[in-house]
């Protein structure tokens, strides 16, 4: 961590907080909500600032694919962590789906970037990292399957790269999807499998198994 991490990043969230609670005061006054809807006025509006932060930071402190450290790229690590310490504490709720039932987190990670497709799409895992993730329509994220879009290495390198899913493609529950992963079209990803780093995965193909590896391919 830096100085700027120490001092930044507490009074971002400071600030979010404190807009809010001055937002809910302003309600408060005007209608004399009662305790209740006191707290849920000041969460709309927490996640609301929230996002809009979020939207802010993805605009001026972008960050592309590739390798860092603090060494070599200090902003955009800042950056980064800033941005992961409020989803963490802002929208934890929404990331353990706590309050985020499958049909609405769809229009959730939209409105945290993420590029899905048209059709139902069903996803019951957790994406980290929305806006480096691209769904093609009609794909399906089975039950606590996780979309990571970055890795940390034990010398604190940050691996960052893109999660490209195609069109009618299935995501087993408990499965796990590595930065740089491409899965091609009508593929098929086995329950409880590790797709490795980088790995491409060709239009109707069906991989399993940890790490994942093709099993077969789908006959048309």
């Amino acid at each position: 961590m830096s100085w700027r991490d120490m001092v930044f990043t507490p009074l971002v969230s400071a600030t979010i907080i404190a807009l809010a609670i001055f937002v809910t005061w302003l309600l408060y006054q005007h209608f004399a909500l009662d305790s209740f809807l006191c707290f849920l006025v000041f969460f709309i509006f927490q996640t609301i600032f929230t996002l809009i932060t979020l939207k802010i930071l993805r605009l001026f402190l972008p960050i592309e694919e590739g390798v860092y450290s603090y060494q070599t790229h200090p902003l955009e690590c800042f950056g980064w962590n800033l941005y992961g310490f409020l989803c963490i504490t802002h929208l934890n709720l929404f990331y353990d789906k706590i309050l985020l039932p499958i049909p609405f987190r769809k229009g959730f990670y939209q409105l945290m970037g993420a590029q899905i497709g048209g059709g139902i799409i069903p996803i019951s895992g957790q994406l980290l990292d929305p806006h480096l993730i691209s769904l093609g329509s009609n794909t399906h994220i089975g039950e606590d399957a996780l979309l990571t879009p970055h890795a940390v290495t034990s010398d604190n390198k940050l691996y960052i790269g893109r999660i490209i899913i195609g069109e009618n493609t299935m995501i087993g529950a408990k499965s796990t999807i590595m930065p740089g992963v491409e899965i091609g079209n009508g593929a098929m990803v086995n329950a409880m499998s590790l797709v490795t780093m980088n790995t491409v995965i060709a239009d109707n193909e069906i991989w399993g198994g940890i790490p994942a590896r093709k099993l077969k391919v789908i006959e048309k």
